[in-house]
């Protein structure tokens, strides 16, 4: 079951990479990433880890 967690993490974490795109792109690398960009990494983490606290919800 770790495998499989694992795997959704991932695919979970693509997918809201994807969602929040054009405001990673405001940034011209990661030293320089903030205002819209910071803001976007600090609600994709969070997307992240509230998926990840699903399954002990639920057990």
């Amino acid at each position: 079951m770790q495998g499989i967690g694992k795997f959704v993490a991932g695919l979970v974490m693509l997918i809201v990479v994807v969602g929040f795109k054009e405001s990673l792109l405001t940034a011209k690398s990661a030293a320089v990433c903030q205002g819209v960009c910071g803001l976007a990494v600090d609600k994709m983490w969070r997307v992240l880890i509230g998926f990840g606290a699903v399954p002990g919800k639920h057990s």
